[in-house]
């Protein structure tokens, strides 16, 4: 069984703009996570096909993973699906996520090509254009390299997080999506010591400190035998909780990483585009944040405190 896959590259004229239509379609098409054998191409939207082929000539659009690595200097966009979506119960978002880090088909192995970064992007928010323009330049700082200054990656910085802003519907915001207090004052503070936990959606992280365990002094923190059973703990998204984003964080920072937070006056870098509008829409899901707390203070006060933290400001940050 394998996962169905496909790629569209930005200079064939709107492919791009139709890559969510034409998602939805692969989807239809891909039935038990499987790529149908009688599937022969893709009629896109506006009348091009996509072929089954293997290589990439002239106007031909690779379509499955394996042509990945072969069209080089092109964003891409993989419609990418796993075998159990809904494992582990406690946390499926972790799973999915950590199934690209460690994907379990061998056919998978490459799908992040190299990338040395991956963004977050929850089904029901869009980022603005220039995200990654403002975000990435924080992974980096200057150091002099024999006698050259160089830009090199920044080894304490983990993850950055932006703010989750909504549309103005004109109605006050009733149910308090906004969350204000949180985006606005507590992470402001937070970062002034690379404090500000993550919450998911708006958050950029480095591949290396998820998969290979790398530590702040840029050491391989585990060895390469044991990345299997440590995937969902110490490796990856943790699974142990179903605010994930959170005890990720907390295992960043144990590590002695810090995170930095994007969040300049009038500034928009992406905006939720479908937000709970009704109580019990939002009482369901704060009830999932609270009762993802009381989860990780069920592990234990002292044991969230294990680790080398950049500061006592980051322990005093998990208890709050």
């Amino acid at each position: 069984m394998r996962c169905c896959a496909a790629q569209f590259g930005r200079r064939w004229h709107g492919v791009y703009t139709e890559a969510f239509a034409v998602a939805a379609m692969i989807e239809k098409l891909c039935v038990e996570n499987k790529i149908p054998e009688a599937w022969d191409g893709l009629e896109l939207p506006q009348g091009e096909r996509v072929e089954p082929s293997l290589r990439v000539e002239g106007d031909k659009i690779a379509r499955l993973r394996e042509d990945f690595a072969e069209v080089p200097n092109i964003p891409s966009i993989i419609y990418y699906c796993r075998r159990n979506p809904g494992e582990p119960h406690i946390s499926p978002k972790a799973g999915n996520m950590n199934s690209v880090l460690f994907p379990e088909d061998p056919v998978d192995e490459d799908i992040l090509n190299g990338a040395r970064f991956v963004v977050i992007n929850d089904a029901r928010h869009a980022f603005e254009p220039e995200y990654l323009q403002r975000v990435l330049p924080y992974f980096f700082e200057l150091k002099k390299i024999d006698g050259k200054f160089k830009y090199v990656t920044a080894p304490r910085i983990a993850f950055c997080q932006v703010p989750q802003r909504f549309v103005d519907r004109g109605d006050g915001d009733p149910f308090g999506n906004r969350s204000a207090v949180m985006f606005d004052v507590t992470n402001i503070g937070r970062d002034g010591m690379g404090g500000v936990m993550s919450c998911g959606q708006g958050s950029i992280w480095r591949v290396d400190v998820l998969r290979d365990g790398v530590t702040s002094d840029g050491k391989r923190g585990v060895d390469a035998m044991e990345v299997r059973s440590l995937v969902g703990t110490k490796l990856g998204y943790s699974q142990l909780s179903r605010i994930e984003d959170t005890m990720t964080s907390i295992g960043m920072f144990s590590r002695g990483f810090k995170s930095v937070y994007i969040n300049e006056e009038d500034e928009l870098l992406g905006r939720c585009t479908q937000e709970p509008d009704s109580m019990d829409w939002r009482i369901k899901q704060l009830f999932r944040w609270h009762y993802g707390a009381v989860e990780l203070f069920g592990m234990g006060i002292f044991k969230l405190q294990e680790g080398r933290f950049p500061s006592i400001w980051h322990r005093i940050y998990v208890w709050e």
